[in-house]
């Protein structure tokens, strides 16, 4: 492939206009050196060409590791040119979990500002539709914090679908289906353990950036950060007030069957207490041995039966007197 030729893992590159708008440009321009300052530039950092590409762009060995790394989480660090922020993004795609939050990864200096992903992400999207429309970020500064504002905004989102299933939940009939609703909370606690694991740390590294920023931020970025990173410490609670939620669910849950459960246990032995000494006195008047009382008297039979159902009501009758049914 020519150095100069697209890759497939080239997604867009933009000049800001610093007026809400964005113009085109090539990948064989970016290839020429930077002739534009104000730039963004969307790759995937799975492809081959992009990696060598970030390595011609005067960045430290250690950001192109980290901005080429399999796996990452949310982070900052701080370098002489710029900023390297590693974030995370629900996932928006048809037929994927919105839980498997897309890598972002994310290179800002004070001219130019490179995100690498290697899936679509909404974000990305929005951002896009607003330099389309003429009202998108004037300033590379001011693209960063839109875009850590978009990410929070589809978190927001994703919270808000799983407070309304654990509400769902919580107002269905427990003592209906209880597997089905075993099984919708297991799985709503496992998905909620994921975006709490990548939350935590964005919102640390987001702190960090906002309390020690580098020189060239304005403090309007600095403002929009905090003001994202206290937005962030907010759904993390909402996560964690969702896993409560499902916790209380599934007491109840359990708590409901063990006491059906309990109910019936205890009827089985109310009757067992009450066949016993009938099951005793059939068992004694059953052996066949001499000396019976009543074996050769015609109505023994049916006075014996009725001293069973004597000694039966008079049971239940006692068991009733001690409130034990």
């Amino acid at each position: 492939m020519s150095i100069n030729e697209k890759p497939q893992g080239f997604h867009f590159a933009r000049h800001l206009d610093g007026n809400g708008g964005a113009e085109v440009l090539e990948w064989a321009l970016l290839q020429n050196g930077r002739s534009h300052d104000q730039v963004w530039v969307h790759c995937d950092y799975e492809d081959a060409q992009i990696q060598q590409w970030l390595t011609r762009q005067s960045l430290d060995p250690l950001v192109v590791e980290a901005m080429t790394a399999e796996d990452s989480r949310p982070r900052v660090a701080l370098f002489d040119q710029g900023a390297l922020v590693g974030l995370r993004g629900v996932n928006k795609n048809p037929d994927e979990a919105m839980e498997d939050m897309v890598s972002l990864r994310v290179w800002l200096d004070p001219d130019r500002i490179i995100t690498l992903s290697n899936k679509p992400m909404a974000s990305i999207r929005d951002i896009q539709q607003q330099f389309v429309q003429g009202r998108g970020p004037k300033t590379t500064q001011g693209l960063f914090s839109e875009l850590c504002d978009r990410l929070e905004w589809y978190v927001s989102q994703m919270i808000d679908d799983y407070e309304d299933e654990v509400e769902l939940i919580e107002q269905s009939d427990l003592a209906e289906d209880h597997l089905r609703r075993r099984e919708a909370i297991s799985n709503l606690r496992r998905r909620v353990v994921t975006p709490r694991r990548y939350l935590a740390p964005q919102r640390d590294a987001l702190s960090h950036l906002s309390v020690e920023p580098p020189n060239w931020f304005n403090e309007r970025t600095l403002m929009h950060l905090k003001e994202i990173r206290n937005r962030l410490q907010r759904h993390m609670e909402d996560l964690d007030a969702v896993r409560d939620r499902t916790v209380i669910v599934q007491e109840e849950l359990q708590a409901q069957v063990s006491d059906q459960l309990n109910a019936r246990m205890y009827i089985i032995n109310i009757f067992a207490a009450i066949f016993l000494p009938l099951s005793f006195f059939t068992g004694l008047f059953g052996v066949n041995l001499g000396g019976i009382p009543g074996a050769h008297s015609a109505v023994a039979f049916l006075l014996f039966c009725f001293c069973l159902l004597v000694i039966g009501v008079g049971l239940m009758v006692v068991f009733h007197w001690k409130r034990w049914f």
